[in-house]
């Protein structure tokens, strides 16, 4: 986990840089973009943890996506996910359902104002890792923390002045700490069609 914390501080920090140069860029201009979307689709379970338990495999979750971003100039924006996902594996034994929540923090590249908008950006995610479910005879009810760095690209089509349509694809690491002291990563992909309004 130490590595992903490294990572992701670094990636944090770099942000910060590209965002201060962004506000710098857009001095004079009045106009500050926000774009509120929401975006439902499906999670590909892809970290070491997603090992396959007595030759059956992970499933994949759903993926349920809210996202704020701002226009900080011309072609930078700064933007937050909350993030929700989950998946689970059936076994003979019993069942596990893995279920996480978290704030991924993120630099975009965007250009503003056009019709039809690719965007790509790079950030850190923090979750919350719940474990549920029955194993054997005894019952899974832990939690754990995660951190890790992540890539998104996507594209907005707005329909009009405010509303759009939209999707993504992200990619990220999600290492938590065991009680056991491994670690393990929680993270995959996500894909997520969006509909929104910008403001």
């Amino acid at each position: 986990m130490r590595k992903a914390l490294i990572l992701t501080v670094a990636l944090v920090a770099a942000s910060l840089v590209l965002s201060f140069s962004g506000a710098a860029l857009a001095e004079g201009d009045l106009d500050r973009d926000i774009y509120l979307s929401a975006g439902y689709g499906v999670f590909i379970p892809a970290g070491d943890f997603y090992k396959p338990i007595s030759g059956n495999d992970w499933e994949n979750g759903a993926d349920v996506n809210f996202s704020i971003v701002s226009q900080q100039s011309d072609i930078f924006a700064v933007g937050l996910d909350l993030h929700y996902y989950d998946t689970e594996v059936n076994f003979p034994a019993g069942i596990i359902t893995v279920h996480v929540t978290g704030l991924e923090p993120m630099q975009m590249l965007q250009r503003k104002d056009a019709d039809f908008q690719p965007y790509g950006g790079i950030g850190a995610g923090f979750y919350f890792n719940t474990l549920q479910g029955v194993s054997g005879p005894g019952i899974v009810n832990d939690i754990y923390k995660g951190v890790g760095p992540l890539i998104k690209g996507g594209a907005r089509y707005f329909l009009g002045d405010k509303f759009f349509i939209g999707g993504h694809l992200k990619m990220f690491s999600n290492e938590s700490d065991m009680d056991d002291g491994s670690t393990f990563d929680f993270g995959g992909t996500s894909m997520n069609l969006e509909v929104g309004v910008a403001f």
